[in-house]
């Protein structure tokens, strides 16, 4: 929270110790406002260090406990684990399930650092102008939902999970495979799945490229507004 406000608070430093450079000069209050926005950087370098620390600190620390979680539920349920799930859906936990929700929690924190901040630009946006005030106020969410309608398509994971329960059952029985002759059935099979999954991860690659050039495109449109719309003021 401390470093995403400092982030927005900087513009309106620099914008007042430019001000008071152009109609002032060099004076005390200019020199009051470089050493105020010296001090921000300092704070903001150490918020923005611990950011990281703790941040890769909680995803690592939530991955690890849920991959314990489930080692434990595995050795307690026993033999009676495959009539309630695949193999396959229980190593898709263990080999991305939980690091997908260690990394919601590593993004939890910025999420709430990132609003109060926007709200913190909302109000000095509104005391400049209450039409740029409002620019800001609707334009950021709605660029924000417009880039989450395309994240959407990224979230399917059932094709990783066939395929990763065929392998785990193929390892598991092969010597009765080869007693039984069905190793071609249970490549043919597994050739499909694969296939399934490389065709569903292309469309996940088409959709994510997307959505990466949208994460540029749309705040950089967002921000050719807002400067518009000042120089017309």
């Amino acid at each position: 929270i401390v470093a995403n406000v400092i982030q927005a608070i900087v513009p309106a430093f620099l914008g007042a110790a430019l001000d008071s450079g152009i109609e002032h000069g060099l004076t005390p209050h200019i020199w009051a406002l470089a050493l105020g926005l010296l001090a921000l950087f300092c704070v903001y370098a150490v918020g923005d260090t611990m950011l990281s620390y703790f941040g890769a600190l909680v995803r690592l620390r939530t991955s690890f406990d849920i991959d314990r979680l489930v080692g434990r539920q595995v050795t307690a349920t026993g033999a009676a684990l495959g009539r309630q799930t695949s193999s396959g859906d229980v190593s898709s936990i263990v080999a991305s399930d939980s690091d997908s929700i260690g990394t919601f929690f590593q993004r939890a924190v910025p999420l709430i650092g990132a609003a109060i901040s926007f709200t913190v630009v909302a109000v000095l946006m509104l005391r400049t102008s209450p039409l740029l005030g409002t620019i800001v106020i609707i334009g950021m969410p709605l660029t924000a939902w417009i880039v989450t309608l395309v994240i959407k398509p990224l979230q399917s994971r059932e094709a990783q999970s066939e395929v990763t329960t065929i392998t785990t059952d193929t390892v598991a029985g092969l010597r009765i495979l080869r007693g039984i002759g069905g190793e071609d059935v249970f490549a043919a099979r597994y050739r499909q799945a694969s296939q399934e999954l490389r065709r569903r991860g292309v469309q996940v690659a088409g959709t994510q490229s997307i959505l990466m050039s949208l994460q540029v495109l749309l705040p950089g449109l967002f921000v050719a507004a807002v400067v518009w719309a000042a120089a017309r003021l």
